[in-house]
């Protein structure tokens, strides 16, 4: 095969800024991101039924002339299957991760799914229809009814931490890229090999969407259980005080 035409992903998590971010991306003179947000490549079944003997259906998204090109698709983080993917595809590949309070992202993609028409449950009825598919197959991975298993983020950096070398995988925090976005962006900006002084900032907004209901306190504390020992692994993993999200 030729040489990878992509240098870098935005690969998730979903729900944790990534549309503000890959649009501050497209505002850089030396990247050129996908013509589409969120590519669905390293995802796609039917692809990857057999390994596909070129990428050409893939790299034809990218036109520029840019020296970066890059996309952003948020499940490539979670979806298993994705990240020996894009290993084989460049296992050179630089990796961007942002990282989200898991009790408000998945409150977050459940009113994404219920505004879309794809849920119609309260949010407390979702989330236990999905402790109640763990419990029956803890493996299976449902695009949308996902609130759960989408925020247990130790296995998922795990998994692309063992497959590719550390220091190609950059994690923010949500927190952080919504308070500060420049220094977070200059931060991208030396992870994937862009320049700082190329690029003239302007201002983006994060998830201004209205939600259709408020988290009540009793399930917010019991999902805040659930994910403790999780977020008490990402602390160890990469040295962050996460005590805001407990």
């Amino acid at each position: 095969m030729a040489d990878p035409k992509v240098s870098f992903l935005v690969i998730g998590a979903q729900k944790a800024g990534t549309t503000a971010l890959d649009h501050y991306l497209r505002q850089h003179p030396e990247i050129g991101m996908a013509d589409v947000k969120e590519v669905h490549y390293f995802d796609d079944e039917d692809v990857f039924a057999n390994e596909p003997k070129d990428h050409a259906a893939y790299e034809a998204h990218f036109s520029g002339t840019q020296r970066l090109q890059g996309e952003t698709t948020p499940i490539y983080l979670w979806w298993k299957p994705a990240c020996k993917r894009i290993h084989r595809y460049n296992p050179d590949m630089k990796l961007i991760a942002v990282l989200r309070d898991p009790v408000e992202r998945a409150f977050s993609q459940w009113n994404m799914e219920f505004n879309r028409g794809d849920e119609s449950r309260d949010f407390r009825s979702a989330v236990q229809a999905e402790l109640d598919q763990r419990k029956i197959d803890p493996e299976r991975q449902h695009r949308v009814y996902s609130y759960l298993s989408r925020g247990f983020y130790a296995e998922q950096l795990e998994r692309f931490r063992q497959t590719f070398d550390p220091r190609q995988l950059l994690i923010l925090k949500y927190e952080d890229l919504r308070a500060d976005p420049e220094h977070q962006l200059a931060r991208i900006f030396d992870h994937i090999g862009a320049s700082r002084e190329a690029y003239r900032f302007a201002p983006v907004a994060m998830n201004t969407g209205s939600y259709i209901a408020s988290l009540d306190a009793e399930t917010e504390l019991a999902l805040q259980a659930l994910f403790a020992e999780d977020m008490r692994k990402v602390e160890r993993s990469l040295g962050w005080d996460l005590s805001s999200w407990r």
